[in-house]
């Protein structure tokens, strides 16, 4: 009976190449969800950025300085809860039990930042209005979900790609595509792994786009299920992780820093 040798190169190049492409779309992903939750937290919770925390700590300085207590207040939650959310990531990818590896911390991370994105889904599904508390509760939430979000696309460390700002992905995407222009006007050859780096940086943040457009509509037209649509990402996002088989289980075992070399 004949069995696939999945020894040889090509076999090995092929799993390399699965696991990337694992790894690429949890990325992706990861970056519409971080759209997703600025645009809902703008428009949703008093105009505060729980994702971007450039953005939110600019309306803190404003709110402050206008004398606008309340959101200044509100901005502050989101800053706390968001380093909250990357203190517990930290945590849970760099000192957790020694047997787990690198894979099996990335989707406990992920998990986390699942329950608390349901945990919010449920208090929107179930408040016919959010009061106060629940804005602020809301706030805190959303804010921890995407600094752990925010670790494991920095220990990940693909080509630029934050999943919670858009600025980053940008200029990795421009920069990326300005070094092959030059390299490829000087006559010199590309190698073909080098070759489209730019294009990576520029989907996540084309993707990022979408997310906040999604987030947005649903805001304003079905804003109890807001976080449904976040928490149904990012379970696919953890479906993606678990059952990716060896060529996941390959990948996601190494270095992430080596991924595209």
């Amino acid at each position: 009976m004949l069995t696939k040798n999945t020894d040889s190169p090509k076999a090995q190049a092929d799993e390399k190449l699965g696991g990337k492409r694992s790894v690429y779309s949890i990325l992706l992903l990861l970056s519409g969800i971080g759209g997703y939750i600025d645009a809902f937290s703008c428009l949703g919770l008093d105009h505060v950025f729980t994702a971007n925390m450039t953005g939110n700590v600019v309306l803190l300085g404003i709110e402050a300085v206008s004398g606008d207590i309340m959101s200044s207040i509100r901005s502050g939650i989101a800053l706390v809860g968001f380093l909250l959310g990357v203190v517990i990531g930290w945590l849970i990818l760099n000192a957790g039990r020694q047997s787990w590896g690198q894979r099996r911390r990335i989707i406990s991370a992920i998990l986390i930042e699942a329950l608390t994105l349901a945990v919010l889904s449920a208090e929107l599904v179930l408040a016919a209005k959010l009061s106060e508390a629940q804005v602020e509760l809301c706030i805190a939430i959303s804010s921890l979900a995407m600094g752990v979000q925010s670790v494991v696309a920095r220990l990940i460390n693909i080509q630029g790609v934050t999943t919670t700002y858009i600025t980053g992905m940008m200029v990795s995407a421009v920069e990326s595509f300005l070094k092959d222009f030059k390299t490829t006007s000087a006559g010199a050859v590309v190698a073909p792994p080098k070759a489209s780096q730019w294009k990576f940086p520029l989907a996540a943040a084309v993707i990022y786009i979408v997310g906040a457009l999604g987030g947005a509509v649903l805001t304003l037209h079905l804003h109890h299920w807001i976080g449904v649509g976040a928490l149904i990402v990012v379970a696919a996002v953890l479906l993606i992780s678990i059952i990716g088989g060896r060529r996941h289980r390959a990948v996601l075992g190494q270095s992430y820093q080596t991924l595209t070399q």
